[in-house]
């Protein structure tokens, strides 16, 4: 069952995508102006970090919710089989009883595939909530005077594998 979102749920992500490009567009430093430079890009980097953690939890929220519509579809689904199921088995007729036998198999695959659906989506779900937690993470970073960068995995001459992440002090605050 695919399911649409609520029209305020657009606007929102909207709003929020667009408030990160102009804050972005209208932080931007002039060369003349060294301390204004440092400073506009520590607000620069707080106030992205800021939108995608917005961005991100809205996005999760509706993943969890289209993967709350896709169970419940599911179990609909699930629900309709058992039914036909008991309705197959009481029938009389024989070309009624084989019909019914068609329906059922194909109601028990459809709430297979539901299922199925819903469990992605419910994955997709928490890999948006995960994200979602790593931006709010960065912009709190950000806002004490730090970005951390990606994990990068080297191999020493010797041979030991070793595996860094980088601190970056931002201008001005530390």
């Amino acid at each position: 069952m695919k399911t649409r979102l609520a029209p305020i749920t657009h606007t929102l992500l909207l709003g929020t995508l667009v408030l990160a490009s102009a804050s972005a567009l209208a932080t931007q430093p002039t060369p003349q102006q060294a301390t204004q430079k440092k400073a506009s890009a520590e607000k620069t980097v707080a106030r992205q970090a800021e939108a995608a953690a917005a961005a991100n939890a809205v996005a999760a929220d509706m993943n969890a919710a289209a993967a709350g519509n896709d169970m419940a579809a599911a179990d609909r689904e699930a629900n309709r089989a058992v039914k036909d199921a008991r309705m197959a088995k009481h029938a009389k007729v024989a070309h009624v009883r084989h019909a019914d036998r068609r329906k059922e198999a194909a109601n028990a695959m459809a709430a297979d595939l539901n299922a199925t659906a819903a469990g992605v989506r419910m994955a997709a779900a928490t890999r948006e909530a995960d994200r979602a937690a790593g931006d709010m993470l960065l912009a709190a970073e950000a806002k004490q005077g730090y970005v951390q960068t990606a994990q990068t995995a080297f191999t020493t001459p010797d041979g030991q594998q070793v595996t860094v992440r980088s601190i970056i002090p931002i201008a001005g605050k530390n």
